[in-house]
């Protein structure tokens, strides 16, 4: 992608992550990038062309860093906390409404959303488990596949904001109690004794 295009990707990224898709015209995208429309239309297609570039690189970006994090972690257990670090240090200001604007309106995205949920997430927790497992710090009793597809999709879930309004919970509260829950769960002995170490370390310091 070219430089320029991929700046103005990074700017319309931040504006829908606040205000949502469905509400922002092309009009209003070409000001808040202080162009034309002309320009813009040079880049992109229309707004919908614009959201599937956007997702691309967005999931893209994500595939790759959790790659990173995957490489520099120590262990299965914390390579989770580093995923959850990520997480809620990048989703935690998403505005909501922003997953039901692609659900309802822009459908070439969602495939490419779904996809990125099924696959890739889905690959990186299952190389997790199996990772945990040799190490021994899960659980060999479980089903990593059917756990798999339960913890990729359910992240969406914390988005409701009638199951969780946001002057109750913050993201990252939401996030983090649903990351030790799948832990608890699938952690052995010596996994469960890494975590108690690891937080008596954490408030030590």
């Amino acid at each position: 992608m070219e430089i320029q295009k991929t700046q103005y990707i990074h700017k319309i990224g931040d504006y829908f992550k606040s205000n949502g898709i469905r509400a922002i015209s092309m009009d209003r995208i070409s000001k808040m990038l202080n162009i034309s429309k002309k320009t813009l239309y040079k880049h992109f297609k229309d707004k919908n062309d614009i959201v599937c570039t956007l997702m691309n690189f967005q999931c893209k970006s994500e595939k790759y860093i959790f790659k990173q994090i995957t490489n520099k972690a120590d262990n299965a257990i914390e390579e989770t906390f580093n995923f959850s670090r990520f997480v809620t240090q990048n989703f935690k200001d998403v505005n909501p409404i922003i997953f039901s604007d692609i659900e309802n309106y822009h459908p070439d995205a969602l495939k490419i959303m779904n996809n990125h949920k099924r696959v890739d997430i889905y690959n990186i927790i299952k190389s997790n488990m199996e990772r945990g497992i040799k190490e021994e710090l899960y659980r060999s009793d479980f089903n990593i596949d059917i756990l798999s597809k339960i913890y990729s999709e359910k992240i969406e879930i914390l988005y409701d904001t009638v199951l969780f309004p946001d002057r109750k919970y913050t993201f990252r509260e939401k996030y983090e109690e649903m990351m030790m829950y799948h832990l608890h769960g699938i952690v052995s002995e010596k996994g469960l004794e890494y975590i108690r170490n690891r937080n008596t370390n954490k408030n030590n310091k």
